[in-house]
């Protein structure tokens, strides 16, 4: 499974500047230019966790002051959304504590990936409650109870109150946004980009109800009914492409075009490696991120040579993309004429075939008791379309390089899926 995201790797995601981040953690983290170090990037998730922790109880406790002093129901109700909001940001606390402790025995990988289920647990959760939300709105409406609304006319210090903390919370909710989405994007975090996109759609809220009771006394018609359903939709569909992005990253997705062809171009600029296929990529978390590959080599070059080559390329790929390395080598015969005779047959009947069919690790065996007979190994990547019919496929294969040549010949032919392969996973995507 492929499932590098594209913010893995160093210089890959450009951002805007983002002045109220940069100004917090230039408070609070003094050392936060270091943000490859682990204390330093959890030292991030805690300011954006605490600060969302203290400003949604402050906004919980000023919003049910305010109600039962001077009973605004519009007030205690949204207090209810800050009192979940205090619990999103404990999930995102206790998920920088565990996303951020090293491998162990139990974890050889680390333990990044619990910030993917630390998301998926704040989607639904931003699902059900602008669910819930609707349908007691649309309840409220259907039996008329939300119509029958006393408006606090501009003269009441009632108005004056309730209108000032909705803005306020607005303002606070809008912070919070920029300061968690920052430090998310800085730290590749999905549960900080998750939990500022949810106090982005608190923000909007906030500001519609201030702009409800702002409108409602002169218009004499309650449009907070309105209003609440509409941006509670919205939450909804906010919370739907959240679950649909953690899950994606649980599950494992394709990495962008332009990490594969980065690590690709990197790796082939070496002059040891003649080409490279079966490149696999999997992520554990920001910079726990191992690629899997299969590269051709002159078969002519010493092993122990090769060897050296390798180790080298590994470490210095690691270095310069902080994708940890791992290479097979595939050895194959240079300006061999008989190794360039079968193998032209073998791309030419896979091309027949189906011009999508890839060829790998090509190699001729010879077999010891009988000099003419040629036994022909290679794997065969098939388009996911004809994995059903493999066997079909390598018959034919067979047929047809055989009609080519009066040889005796057998074949040890395996059979790969795109899985196998990012390079021509993504060439197939490019083609769509």
């Amino acid at each position: 499974m492929n499932d590098v995201g594209g913010s893995s790797q160093r210089g890959l995601r450009i951002t805007r500047k983002n002045h109220f981040a940069e100004f917090m953690l230039r408070i609070f983290v003094p050392d936060y230019t270091e943000i490859e170090n682990p204390m330093v990037r959890r030292k991030y998730g805690y300011l954006g966790s605490i600060y969302g922790l203290l400003t949604n109880i402050i906004l919980f406790a000023a919003k049910v002051f305010c109600a039962v002093v001077f009973s605004l129901g519009t007030l205690l109700a949204d207090s209810v959304n800050n009192a979940s909001d205090i619990g999103m940001c404990a999930i995102a606390l206790v998920s920088v504590f565990i996303a951020s402790r090293p491998a162990s025995a139990k974890h050889p990988y680390g333990s990044a990936r619990f910030e993917y289920v630390a998301s998926l647990v704040i989607a639904l959760l931003v699902i059900f409650f602008s669910a819930q939300q609707v349908i007691d709105t649309a309840q409220e409406m259907i039996d008329n109870s939300a119509w029958q609304t006393t408006f606090y006319s501009y003269a009441e210090p009632a108005f004056y109150i309730s209108f000032v903390v909705m803005c306020v919370s607005a303002l606070v909710k809008f912070s919070q946004y920029k300061l968690m989405v920052g430090l998310g994007r800085k730290t590749s975090s999905m549960t900080m980009v998750s939990t500022g996109k949810d106090a982005r759609n608190d923000s909007l809220v906030s500001a519609l109800i201030a702009l409800s009771l702002l409108i409602s006394y002169p218009l004499n018609f309650n449009v907070d009914p309105i209003a609440a359903i509409v941006v509670s939709a919205f939450v909804m569909l906010s919370g739907v492409s959240i679950l649909n992005e953690a899950s994606s990253a649980i599950m494992g997705k394709t990495p962008p075009l332009t990490t594969v062809k980065l690590f690709s171009d990197i790796i082939k600029s070496y002059p040891a490696i003649l080409s490279i296929h079966d490149l696999e990529m999997h992520s554990y978390g920001h910079n726990e991120v191992h690629a899997y590959v299969h590269a051709e080599v002159d078969s002519a070059t010493p092993i122990m040579v090769l060897r050296d080559e390798m180790d080298f390329i590994e470490k210095d790929v690691e270095n310069r993309t902080g994708i940890r390395t791992f290479i097979h080598i595939d050895p194959i015969k240079i300006g061999d004429p008989e190794t360039s005779r079968y193998r032209s047959y073998v791309l030419e009947a896979a091309n027949e075939v189906d011009p999508d069919i890839a060829v790998n690790d090509f190699r001729i065996m010879d077999n010891l008791e009988n000099a003419h007979e040629k036994m022909l190994v290679f794997d065969l990547v098939l388009p996911y379309d004809l994995l059903p019919k493999d066997r079909q496929v390598i018959e034919k294969v067979e047929d047809l390089v055989k009609s080519f040549t009066n040889d005796t010949l057998t074949f040890d032919i395996d059979i790969d899926d795109r899985t196998a392969d990012l390079l021509l996973m993504l060439n197939d995507r490019d083609k769509v």
